[in-house]
């Protein structure tokens, strides 16, 4: 059974969680590399945010390094909408 709900406006899926997750698994030993988190980090904050806050609207799924940043930092919800509101 799949369990779905509303998290911050958008539709959390287990199922697709999982298999989210199970792709960054297949992908640790490259995406828990300082350098490459690191350069993660800095296009999530440079480019992704921005685009986002640009387009709110425009769905697109980001690459896979800035897709697991930014799925890490929405694991922190407040700090979450403070940087967002922060930054933009």
């Amino acid at each position: 059974m799949d369990v779905t709900f509303d998290v911050g406006g958008q539709p959390f899926n287990d199922h697709r969680e999982a298999n989210f997750l199970r792709m960054i698994d297949r992908k640790a030993p490259l995406l828990y590399e300082a350098d490459v988190v690191n350069q993660a980090i800095r296009r999530y904050e440079t480019c992704w945010l921005p685009m986002q806050a640009a387009h709110p609207d425009m769905n697109v799924i980001p690459p896979l390094d800035v897709h697991w940043v930014w799925h890490t930092h929405m694991l922190s919800p407040l700090h979450y909408q403070e940087f967002k509101y922060y930054l933009f």
